[in-house]
């Protein structure tokens, strides 16, 4: 079964095959994350999902089983952020949408760029998201760096009129 949206009769861009599928994945995050119940996909999976539908219907080509590196990226990185999201949701969503790429994939229904593909463009946001930045020290750590290195300055300065 594949789904597309037809918006000849939906003037919302919507249409009861996105439900469809919608319903169709909280129904394998049910069954296939039964025993996560505190991983991402359980927590956000069908909210997110649902979500990337939604742009894709309205945004892209409609072809909600059609999914390219560029899809992934532009909904993670540019859409995404753009919504009201809750931060749990945001950090969660580069793993709910490697989710939908295997669920798709496990229904024979994914279409678009290979799995491989758009899981690695999954991973690539979401370790950018965790990826530890690295801070300027800080300036009160500054002042005592410069402040030691005039002190010992001012010692060898000393110690060489002593001579």
């Amino acid at each position: 079964m594949s789904f597309a949206i037809d918006r000849t009769g939906d003037p919302g861009g919507h249409d009861s095959s996105a439900d469809a599928l919608i319903r169709e994945y909280a129904e394998y995050v049910r069954v296939q994350h039964a025993s996560c119940w505190r991983c991402p996909v359980v927590r956000s999976g069908v909210p997110i999902v649902a979500s990337m539908l939604e742009w894709k219907a309205t945004h892209g080509d409609g072809r909600l089983e059609h999914w390219t590196r560029r899809d992934i990226r532009d909904y993670l990185l540019r859409h995404l952020p753009t919504t009201s999201v809750g931060r749990a949701l945001f950090v969660d969503a580069p793993t709910c949408a490697k989710d939908l790429v295997y669920f798709l994939s496990d229904r024979g229904t994914l279409a678009g760029d290979d799995v491989g593909v758009l899981v690695d463009a999954t991973d690539e946001v979401l370790y950018a998201q965790t990826r530890p930045v690295v801070l300027a020290p800080s300036e009160p750590a500054r002042t005592e760096r410069r402040s030691a290195r005039r002190k010992a300055a001012r010692s060898v300065r000393k110690r060489n009129r002593r001579r």
